[in-house]
């Protein structure tokens, strides 16, 4: 029996529109979608991925992409190699670094602070003599300090890094000490990692990188870092978060950086523990 007329015509109606869905499907995947690689510290890595996300929200043409920590020193040279287009930096180019011709740009200004995994959440505020005695190893017990009667375990970072720089530069005696108390961990996310984990530790590193972590934050000599207190100045121990990169900047590279300029990027930047270097 021959199909009718009526039936024919549908089927042939069923197989363009499905042979339409398959090609707007196809095109649809092959959408050219432009990628950019900043690599670089730990310090601002978290941040940079919720910002990368905020971005990509409204450009769903773009991939932002925020890899796990090499270190400024490593973000800045394998741009100056032309492996990536921008790197992430948690201070200014050194002198040496300056050679490579790179382009650099601060977005945002971290305080560094003293961060501990504490029972009772006490104590909450340590003088910078105190802080001495801690990482040189005077002080080895929270008792001595109105804590609990439970030891002390220190975390320290490398002579190259961000924080430490910080610290050695604004606080009076940090640099002096010979030799450092504790651990040395060699990236950011690793330290916050281990004084989460660990009871009874402390170490230092970002604001930003503290956030929603439970972690204390402790006062340094009564100060805490306020958005007020950093963008005046009275609370002295910042890390510039900054970028990057070679010749001039184009097309996403160039659209992401005037996006951390935005209004909406500088209001996720003090959500998440950082204060913007400039709102427009």
């Amino acid at each position: 029996m021959k199909p009718t007329r009526g039936v024919v015509t549908k089927q042939v109606l069923l197989s363009i529109f499905l042979s339409l869905l398959i090609i707007w499907g196809i095109g649809t995947n092959c959408l050219a979608v432009e990628t950019l690689v900043i690599e670089g510290t730990g310090d601002s890595q978290d941040l940079l991925r919720i910002l990368a996300k905020a971005y990509e929200k409204n450009h769903r043409d773009a991939h932002i992409e925020i890899p796990d920590s090499i270190g400024t020193t490593g973000g800045v040279k394998i741009t100056s190699e032309g492996k990536c287009v921008m790197g992430r930096t948690a201070r200014k180019l050194r002198d040496k670094e300056k050679a490579y011709n790179l382009n650099y740009k601060e977005f945002a200004y971290s305080p560094v602070v003293f961060i501990a995994n504490l029972y009772d959440k006490k104590p909450d505020n340590l003088s910078t003599e105190q802080i001495i005695d801690i990482f040189s190893g005077k002080i080895t017990s929270w008792e001595e300090l109105g804590g609990q009667r439970q030891p002390i375990y220190v975390v320290n970072r490398q002579e190259d890094d961000s924080a430490r720089n910080v610290l050695e530069q604004n606080m009076a005696g940090f640099k002096d000490i010979k030799k450092l108390a504790g651990k040395t961990v060699y990236t950011t996310p690793k330290t916050i990692d281990i004084l989460n984990r660990y009871k009874n530790t402390i170490g230092y590193g970002p604001y930003s990188m503290t956030v929603n972590s439970g972690l204390t934050v402790l006062k340094v000599d009564g100060l805490y870092p306020s958005i007020k207190d950093v963008q005046s100045g009275t609370y002295k121990f910042m890390a510039p978060f900054g970028l990057v990169w070679k010749g001039e900047l184009t097309g996403l590279a160039k659209d992401f950086v005037d996006f951390l300029f935005t209004k909406e990027a500088q209001t996720i930047m003090i959500k998440n523990g950082t204060v913007p270097v400039k709102m427009q």
